[in-house]
């Protein structure tokens, strides 16, 4: 027989499902035809407490959409699978030749365009991790640890920036307070090729495919080193570190797209040069490589001068003027961090 609380927690998750809606067409590679474009998206939903969500959009035919592409990039996904003991292409390995391509890549045309396939392909399991997290939040409203609507307002972390999950909106005043920019550069320059061994490397794979993904981490030191204190909670809550392992961390604090949702963002457009224009020394900045909600990859301003920017981030560790920032000028997002 199930105890009360059993129940009452089994009722509570049953509302929390996942709905499958009608798929848009999206223009991508040259397709033009929707009745023909295998890159066509369908829209996903979650129902959480009261509050539905949207997540991450999914191909509606994965199959047919990594057929399309891989036909147009076998060279290049070849070459990648030889270079780097790569596993096949699928939509469980996305991520893994994402992060490969990120950590390793030239900036190019192509090594773009296969960017933003990888992003929209590994959205089906960047959704059930997504899922993950909401379950442990509602998991944490039901015994107590938190209120209802402190676990909305978490959930609103953990979902994709679209503007039905209302996390779109302009940066928190209260998390917005001026860095000590000295410090901050201070230890972006020391740490920006070498990370700090105090706070490891965050990587994601399994076995001999793993690949660095410290960008946020990294963001996160500099952030601190300048002057902002840890704000503590579970897991799901706050932003702080006590270590490397998964449950002495917040996601906000290693996660790109929960970073930029916890600190908030003023300012986000899809052109680099009208980015750049509204960027200054200090800011946080992050790309959405196909602007499917979801930001990948964050990066420290560590200087501007004129239309450039210095730059320092991991995965792919440098401090450099523009270094290899992905271009994904019209077809990703930008997004300037905590102002």
């Amino acid at each position: 027989m199930l105890h009360k609380k059993q129940c009452k927690l089994i009722t509570l998750l049953s509302v929390v499902t996942l709905t499958v809606l009608v798929g848009t067409p999206h223009a991508y590679a040259g397709q033009t035809s929707e009745s023909e474009n295998p890159y066509e998206l369908t829209q996903n939903s979650y129902n959480f407490l009261s509050e539905k969500f949207s997540l991450l959009d999914t191909y509606k035919s994965p199959e047919a959409a990594k057929k399309t592409f891989t036909d147009k990039y076998t060279t290049a996904i070849t070459k990648l699978q030889q270079q780097y003991s790569l596993p096949a292409l699928t939509e469980d390995t996305a991520t893994l030749y994402k992060n490969t391509l990120v950590s390793h890549s030239n900036s190019t045309v192509d090594s773009q365009e296969i960017l933003e396939f990888l992003d929209l392909y590994e959205n089906k399991s960047e959704n059930a991790e997504i899922i993950r997290n909401l379950i442990a939040v509602a998991h944490s409203y039901e015994i107590g640890e938190v209120s209802k609507r402190q676990a909305v307002e978490t959930a609103r972390m953990l979902v994709p920036t679209k503007q039905e999950n209302g996390n779109d909106r302009p940066y928190y005043p209260d998390r917005n307070s001026g860095i000590n920019l000295a410090a901050a550069r201070a230890y972006a320059a020391k740490y920006a090729v070498n990370a700090n061994q105090q706070y490891g490397v965050m990587k994601r794979g399994w076995g001999p495919w793993i690949e660095d993904a410290d960008c946020t981490n990294f963001a996160s030191q500099i952030l601190h080193a300048g002057g902002i204190g840890m704000v503590y909670g579970n897991k799901d809550q706050g932003w702080w570190w006590r270590g490397a392992d998964e449950n002495n961390h917040s996601v906000s604090w290693v996660n790109a797209n929960v970073f930029k949702n916890y600190m908030g963002s003023g300012y986000h457009v899809k052109d680099w040069n009208a980015f750049v224009v509204y960027v200054r020394d200090g800011d946080f900045i992050g790309v959405d490589f196909s602007n499917d909600g979801s930001v990948d990859h964050i990066g420290f301003v560590y200087q501007k001068s004129g239309n450039r920017l210095r730059i320092a981030q991991h995965t792919r560790n440098y401090l450099d003027w523009n270094g290899h920032w992905p271009d994904s000028s019209h077809k990703g997002m930008y997004y300037r961090v905590r102002r």
